[in-house]
Order: structure tokens, then sequence, then C-alpha cells
């Protein structure tokens, strides 16, 4: 939240990768291992790239804004405490 870009919950991380044969691919990482990235593309396609055949790795940042600069250390603070305090009502 202070620095969206300074890591990504899985699912929320968009990348491009540049491949060994000169092929480039954009999309958001969907589930890594030391193996493999899965890179959705659209809506629906799901492109597997072996670790082995990627040649460069650009994560794109987030395009939330940096809070750091925005708010006092108080304000992030109360902030955390508040969120920390919300809880999710369940209507039947």
């Amino acid at each position: 939240m202070i620095t969206p870009s300074a890591e990504f919950a899985l699912g929320y991380e968009v990348a491009t990768i540049d491949m060994n044969d000169g092929s480039s691919h954009t999309g958001i990482i969907s589930s890594r291992t030391d193996d493999m990235i899965n890179l959705k593309i659209g809506k629906e396609e799901i492109k597997s790239l072996a670790q082995s055949e990627i040649a460069s790795y650009e994560s794109i940042p987030s395009s939330m804004p940096i809070m750091k600069n925005k708010l006092s250390k108080r304000e992030i603070r109360d902030l955390l405490a508040y969120l920390s305090n919300l809880t999710e009502e369940h209507g039947d």
C-alpha cells in the first residue's frame, strides 16, 4: 500500500517477458514455479513459459500511487489500524 510496486500478490503482477527465441509476451503472472511461469494474456489465454527459455523479465510498475510521500506516518498508522479492524458483514 505504501509502495505498491515493491511486491505483488499472485495474479496482480503484470510483466513483459522476452524469450531466447526473440519473441516477447506481456500479461499477468498467474502462477510461477522454479521451472515455469504461467502468463495470462487476455481473458482466457494462458501461456506457459519455461524459465530456462526466458531471456529477460520486466515487471511493469503498479498504477497505484505511492502513498509514502502523501500521508504522514500517523495517517499511515491510522489507516492500517482502520483496515485491520474492518469486518465483513454477511447478509443471509
